[in-house]
């Protein structure tokens, strides 16, 4: 059963962290709304109880027992196939939200159910367009698998589509456009790709954030590392769950040592989902919370140990990145 409570006063947005799988939202009038799912008497209770001890005000609760589903309630997650987008949609339907997952073949195993499934390629502008109807969130979860190039187009269309159905856009990104750096990356540095794969990313982020200053839609961008976790086993050229967990080599390209940011998918998703629903958050890029950074190697000694398997690991040559544009 769908609740919702109205607790007094703008409460910070951290707070959602204390009611997990619950959206957040500030009102005009001053107050908050928490909604979401409740299970049973005992959950509620469970739940009255902890604002109770967080000291926050509550003013009323409200038991929805029916709710049709407004055409512009719609969370439209285009490139749900993909490890991040699966990770957005599987995390929007477990909050009660209704979700579009769109993709080419609008064929995607493993998402909750209720789940509505949508084929549409976003090189195409009217299918872009089509498939961001009636949304009321829009997140751009699409990546390229081959052809980085083809992301800039795909963005632009992506725009359009989102201001057709008047949508906030939420674009999940990479940090490539930032190339190579020799201390902690930040929002405001400026981009300096190594590679056209970092550079067609910097074009699409680009794209986004001219089409809110323009006034075309509402938009922001939420930055994050290679990611890994369910539905996306795979990751930076050649780390691989999968070997590690059946005991096969692992071929992993360039160097180990160095320290990197590896991100895990549903905090990504979480904070995707945030700042779709936060208006603060609009025209900036935000890099989101990810684990300590660490080295490739520490990665992999902890993979490794997770898996129960001994390391068996082949280093191949910087090079191969570079005749990969990547």
């Amino acid at each position: 059963m769908e609740y919702e409570f109205y607790i007094k006063g703008h409460i910070d947005i951290a707070w959602e962290d204390w009611f997990e799988d619950f959206s957040l939202n500030h009102l005009p009038d001053g107050n908050t709304r928490l909604q979401g799912q409740v299970a049973d008497q005992p959950m509620l209770q469970s739940i009255l109880l902890q604002f109770s001890k967080l000291g926050l005000t509550l003013l009323k609760v409200e038991k929805i027992k029916e709710r049709s589903i407004k055409m512009d309630e719609i969370h439209v997650v285009l490139g749900a196939s993909g490890g991040v987008g699966h990770a957005v949609a599987s995390r929007l339907a477990k909050q009660g939200k209704p979700v579009r997952a769109v993709n080419r073949s609008g064929r995607i195993p493993g998402l909750p159910d209720g789940v509505q499934l949508s084929p549409a390629d976003v090189l195409d502008v009217e299918e872009a367009i089509n498939a961001c109807e009636g949304a009321s969130v829009v997140y751009h979860c699409v990546h390229p698998k081959e052809d980085y190039s083809q992301l800039p187009r795909m963005t632009e269309n992506i725009v359009a589509g989102a201001q057709a159905s008047g949508a906030r856009l939420i674009m999940a990104a990479s940090v490539y456009p930032y190339g190579i750096v020799d201390r902690p990356m930040t929002e405001n540095m400026p981009y300096k790709p190594e590679a056209p794969s970092g550079e067609f990313h910097a074009q699409a982020a680009d794209i986004v954030m001219k089409a809110h200053e323009d006034g075309r839609v509402q938009a922001s961008i939420g930055r994050a590392s290679n990611y890994f976790g369910p539905f996306a086993p795979r990751l930076w050229p050649g780390i691989d769950f999968r070997q590690a967990v059946a005991g096969e080599k692992m071929q992993i390209i360039g160097k180990t040592q160095p320290l990197h940011t590896y991100t895990y998918v549903y905090d990504f998703a979480d904070g995707l989902i945030t700042l779709g629903k936060n208006d603060r958050a609009l025209g900036e890029v935000w890099h989101l919370p990810s684990a300590e950074t660490i080295s490739t190697q520490e990665f992999l000694d902890l993979i490794y140990k997770e898996a129960g398997t001994e390391p068996d690991v082949q280093i191949g040559p910087k090079l191969v990145l570079q005749i990969m544009g990547i």
